[in-house]
C-alpha cells in the first residue's frame, strides 16, 4: 500500500511538474509571439510610409510632412522651399547595364542627398528617379540655391561599379512658400515644371520657378493632346530633301522629314513635337506612319519611270530597340509592293551604340533584305572605331554642325576631313547634311565626298514639287 501511494504521488508530481513547464513555454512562446507582432507591426508601418528600395520617405510620408511644415510656416511666418530632382540620363543605366546596378545606384544617390541637408528637412523618393526635397524654414532663396549646387556637386561625384565608372547629372527645379504657391499640391507642382525647365536648359543644373513657365508647361499639354489625334485627322506631311551624288550629279536618293500643319496653331517646329512624341510614346506610331508613307511615294516613283531613287527614312531609338521592328518593316514593303533596295534607314550614332551586339543583329537581318544603313549625325555619339568597324553600314553622315565655318574653320574642317577619310577607309560611303554655301561644296569635292544635301542644292520639298526636280535633273 505504502508503495502505491508512493507511485500515485511521482505521477502528481510529474504530472504537477509537466503543467508548469507547458504553462511556463507557453508564456515564453506568448511574450515571443508579441514581439514578433510588434517587429512586423513596425515593418509594415515602415514600409507603408517608406520606399522599399532606399529607405527614404515615399510619396505618402512626404506628403503628411509638408502639410505638417506648412501649418508651422503659416503660424511662424516662414519660408519654406521645394527641390525636384530628376536624375538625367538614367534610363541610359538600367538599359545598357541592368537594373540591379541602376538599383544600386539609386541607393547611393539617395545617401547623396540626404548628406546635402539638414535633420529638419526631408528628402524623398517619388519614383522612379525622381527625388523630392522639403527644405523647411529657410531665411531667402538664396539657401535654396546653396543647398541646390551642393546636390550638382554631390551627385555628379563618378561611381565605380562592377569595373564600370557612372557619372549622372541631375536637374532640379526649386520653388518658394509663399511665393510660388500656397497649398502643398501648387508648390509640387510648380517645382517639377521648374525641373522641366532646368531639363531643356540642358540639363546638370537648376531653375527658379516663374509665372512664365506656366504658359510654357499649358502650351505643352496642349501640343500633347493635339498630337494624339494629328495622325487621324492628316495633319502630319511629308517633305523630301534631295541628296545630290557628286560623281555623276545625279539625285539618287531623299531624306523623308515629317511636318505638322496643325489648323489652328499653324506650322510646329520637328524640334517641338519629336521630343513630346518621345517622351509620350507616340514617337513609334508617327515613325509607322512616316515609313508607311514613305514607302507609298517610293513605289509611284518607280510607276511613274524613276527607279534609282531611295527614300530613306529616321527611325528613333525607341522604334530601333522595338523587337518587332523587323517584321514592321517587312508587313509595310509587303503592303506597299516598294522593293527593300529602295529603302534607307537612318538610324543616329548614339541610338546604334548602345547595344553593339543588338545592332549588330538587327541590321545584318535588315541589310540582308537589301535595305541600306545610314549613320546620322555621325561624329557626335562618341562611338568607339573598334566597334564601328563591325557594324553593317553602308552611308555615314557627317553632322551639319561639322560644315559650319567650313572651310575657314580649320577645327571643323579637320574633323570632316576625317569622317570622309575613315569611311572610306571602312568601304562606306559619305553624305554631308546642311550644305548652305558654294566654299562648303568645293571643299567637299576635293576631299571625294559621295553625296551632298541642304539648301546649297535644294530645299525640303512636298512630294509633286519633288517629282517636277527629278524631271528636270533627268532631262539635263
Amino acid at each position: 500500500l505504502a508503495k502505491k501511494y508512493e507511485q500515485d504521488y511521482l505521477v502528481k508530481q510529474n504530472l504537477s511538474s509537466t503543467y508548469l513547464l507547458r504553462s511556463m513555454r507557453f508564456a515564453i512562446e506568448r511574450n515571443w509571439m508579441m514581439e514578433q507582432l510588434e517587429k512586423a507591426r513596425k515593418i509594415e508601418q515602415h514600409l507603408a510610409y517608406h520606399d522599399v528600395l532606399t529607405g527614404l520617405p515615399n510619396r505618402q510620408l512626404f506628403q503628411d510632412r509638408l502639410d505638417q511644415i506648412l501649418k508651422q510656416a503659416i503660424r511662424r511666418e516662414k519660408m519654406v522651399s521645394i527641390l525636384s530632382i530628376d536624375l538625367d540620363g538614367f534610363k541610359r543605366i538600367n538599359d545598357t547595364l541592368g537594373h540591379r546596378i541602376g538599383d544600386h545606384i539609386l541607393k547611393i544617390m539617395s545617401q547623396r542627398l540626404k548628406s546635402c541637408i539638414r535633420k529638419s528637412d526631408t528628402v524623398a523618393r517619388q519614383g522612379g528617379d525622381e527625388f523630392i526635397i522639403i527644405l523647411n524654414e529657410i531665411g531667402n532663396e538664396k539657401h535654396a540655391i546653396t543647398v541646390a549646387k551642393k546636390i550638382l556637386t554631390s551627385l555628379v561625384e563618378p561611381i565605380n561599379i562592377d569595373h564600370h565608372i557612372c557619372r549622372l547629372t541631375c536637374s532640379i527645379g526649386i520653388s518658394l512658400y509663399p511665393s510660388d504657391g500656397q497649398t502643398a499640391s501648387n508648390l509640387v507642382k510648380h517645382a517639377e515644371i521648374a525641373m522641366h525647365r532646368a531639363k531643356k536648359q540642358g540639363r546638370n543644373t537648376y531653375q527658379l520657378y516663374n509665372l512664365s513657365m506656366d504658359a510654357e508647361a499649358l502650351e505643352r499639354l496642349e501640343l500633347e493632346n493635339n498630337l494624339h489625334t494629328a495622325i487621324e485627322r492628316r495633319e502630319f506631311k511629308l517633305l523630301y530633301q534631295p541628296k545630290l551624288n557628286l560623281t555623276n550629279g545625279r539625285i539618287e536618293g531623299v531624306e523623308a522629314l515629317i511636318r505638322w500643319n496643325h489648323p489652328t496653331l499653324g506650322r510646329i517646329s520637328p524640334n517641338k513635337f519629336i521630343p513630346l512624341a518621345e517622351e509620350t510614346g507616340l514617337i513609334e506610331q508617327l515613325g509607322e506612319w512616316v515609313l508607311h508613307s514613305a514607302c507609298i511615294h517610293a513605289k509611284s516613283l518607280i510607276q511613274e519611270g524613276f527607279p534609282g531613287i531611295r527614300f530613306s527614312v529616321n527611325l528613333s531609338n525607341k522604334q530601333f530597340r522595338n523587337k518587332h521592328l523587323h517584321e514592321m518593316i517587312e508587313q509595310i514593303l509587303n503592303k506597299t509592293g516598294l522593293p527593300p533596295e529602295h529603302l534607307g534607314l537612318e538610324i543616329t550614332e548614339s541610338s546604334v551604340m548602345k547595344d553593339v551586339s543588338y545592332t549588330i543583329k538587327v541590321l545584318r537581318k535588315l541589310k540582308e533584305k537589301g535595305i541600306k544603313i545610314f549613320i546620322d549625325d555621325f561624329g557626335t555619339g562618341y562611338s568607339s572605331l573598334s566597334y564601328l568597324k563591325k557594324l553593317p553600314i553602308d552611308v555615314l553622315k557627317i553632322d551639319r554642325s561639322f560644315l559650319e565655318g567650313v572651310p575657314e574653320d580649320k577645327e571643323n574642317k579637320s574633323i570632316s576631313s576625317a569622317i570622309i577619310f575613315l569611311a572610306h577607309n571602312l568601304g562606306m560611303q559619305v553624305v554631308a547634311e546642311g550644305v548652305e554655301t558654294p566654299r562648303q561644296l568645293s571643299f567637299l569635292r576635293s576631299m571625294r565626298c559621295n553625296y551632298i544635301q541642304g539648301f546649297l542644292f535644294s530645299k525640303p520639298l512636298d512630294f509633286e514639287d519633288l517629282k517636277l526636280l527629278l524631271k528636270e535633273y533627268r532631262n539635263i
